[in-house]
């Protein structure tokens, strides 16, 4: 009885080191969130990104993470920071032991790069390039 105790005690602790919290996750999607934004703009038109929090998005094709940023492009006459954000469709491992995000939707410039409605807007090579560059922004790739 005492070693399925001890057992069940160390499966149970290995289980919980290895969770991932929804900060850590907003964290790595906001990453992401940036490399897809200077992969799109091009890196020398980006002069500094900061992530401005994240909620969760409920559409009509599923709840999506918003990750909201702020940029300011380079050349920028009053440096005020510009509003952008990034849609991401999330997969958690059991009891959360894992994170796996997909971009799904850049806005920036009031124009929407990715996909809209769930069918990808503009080249499909396109959208290829900015889920390329989140998966690299989040260390997935």
């Amino acid at each position: 009885m005492k070693k399925v105790f001890a057992l069940s005690t160390l499966v149970s602790i290995l289980a919980l080191t290895g969770c991932v919290n929804q900060e850590q996750a907003d964290a790595k999607m906001g990453a992401g969130c940036a490399a897809v934004l200077a992969a799109q703009l091009g890196q020398d038109q980006v002069k500094d990104v900061k992530t401005a929090g994240a909620e969760t998005q409920v559409t009509v094709n599923g709840d999506f993470r918003k990750v909201n940023i702020t940029y300011v492009p380079v050349g920028a006459f009053d440096e005020t920071p510009q509003p952008a954000y990034c849609l991401f469709s999330e997969q958690w491992g059991t009891m959360k032991s894992s994170h796996t995000a997909l971009l799904e939707q850049l806005f920036v410039n009031d124009e929407i790069y990715g996909k809209k409605d769930g069918v990808v807007q503009g080249a499909l090579e396109d959208f290829l390039k900015l889920t390329d560059a989140a998966g690299r922004g989040m260390g997935q790739q």
